[in-house]
């Protein structure tokens, strides 16, 4: 009998991980809707001013995203230089 109550047990804490599980995923499809919602808001207040003032340039139609620079991470590795260059910078035959 100890076996199938183990089982059950483990059965219940599965469970019981799952239901959380799933709450935390509506919650998030939740959020979602809410952010498309308020995107497809702005998207009608954009069209609505285009149609209002026809001069307003394209991009008032279709805003391009900004996007963050990248940056290269320094490894804080010595780089040798190509060959036929002195670490000085300067070339092998007038290093010489």
């Amino acid at each position: 009998m100890g076996d199938q109550e183990e089982v059950q047990e483990q059965m219940k804490a599965d469970m019981s991980a799952l239901k959380e599980q799933m709450a935390s995923m509506m919650d998030d499809m939740l959020e979602m809707r809410q952010l498309m919602e308020k995107n497809a808001a702005t998207a009608a207040t954009v069209s609505l001013a285009a149609e209002a003032d026809p001069t307003l340039p394209a991009i008032a139609h279709h805003p391009i995203p900004k996007r963050g620079r990248t940056r290269k991470k320094h490894t804080g590795a010595h780089q040798q230089p190509p060959s036929g260059i002195q670490p000085s910078g300067l070339p092998l035959w007038i290093a010489t």
